[in-house]
């Protein structure tokens, strides 16, 4: 079980006092992270690539900087702390175990054996609402398992062997939630931004302009 001790505000200044900078778009807004940058930052696998490709201002940093952003608390000898930090593992879109129910059915009058089992199957963040971690190549497996009836008196009889078909994941990718069979007619999709995009442009334009107690729907492409 994964325990999370501290959450720990770095500054690159290593000092008492932290400055926080937000960058921002011309409206003043908090600018967000385009999700084509997202993606990329996906295939990052270690703290030296993702200084490398999308920190290039660290080159000015001196050695005591760069060793605390490199590893943390972990490289300060405290031993007065009473809270251990550790560095978590990047738990990035990849196959891993996991448990799948074998019975088909929900006769509770029948017990299969083994109920469940583990199999490779897609999980792991990917860093933005609009992705999810999804296969890309699948196999399917043929269990077969005990199929036992059960007469009371805490007895259990045999009746038969089940063939039980489940998919094992292969290989993962970050990948749109949305994708275009979501759209409606009058939306298109735009792949790069995993989105569908309403089309009557104008009706969009007549809501905000002439209508301003109601809202338009981005999601059903209408005033409300």
């Amino acid at each position: 079980m994964l325990a999370v001790h501290r959450l720990l505000v770095v500054c690159w200044s290593l000092s008492n006092v932290c400055t926080e900078s937000t960058v921002a778009d011309d409206t003043g807004h908090p600018r967000e992270i385009p999700l084509n940058v997202i993606m990329e930052l996906n295939q990052v696998t270690n703290v030296s690539e993702l200084f490398t490709k999308f920190m290039p201002d660290t080159k000015y940093m001196n050695d005591a900087q760069k060793q605390f952003a490199m590893t943390g608390f972990q490289s300060r000898n405290e031993p007065d702390s009473e809270v251990a930090t550790l560095i978590p593992k990047s738990a990035s879109c990849s196959v891993e175990l996991q448990t799948v129910n074998l019975k088909e059915t929900d006769d509770q009058n029948l017990y299969y054996y083994p109920m469940c089992t583990r199999v490779n199957r897609c999980r792991g963040c990917c860093g933005h609402d609009l992705l999810a971690c999804r296969p890309t190549k699948i196999e399917t497996l043929n269990f077969e398992v005990m199929a036992l009836q059960y007469h009371g008196s805490g007895k259990l009889e045999f009746n038969g062997r089940k063939s039980v078909s489940v998919d094992q994941h292969l290989m993962c990718k970050c990948d749109c939630v949305i994708e275009k069979e979501n759209c409606t007619p009058l939306q298109v999709y735009n792949p790069d931004e995993c989105r569908c995009i309403c089309t009557n442009e104008e009706d969009r334009h007549k809501c905000s302009d002439e209508y301003e107690s109601r809202l338009w729907n981005p999601t059903s492409c209408s005033c409300q």
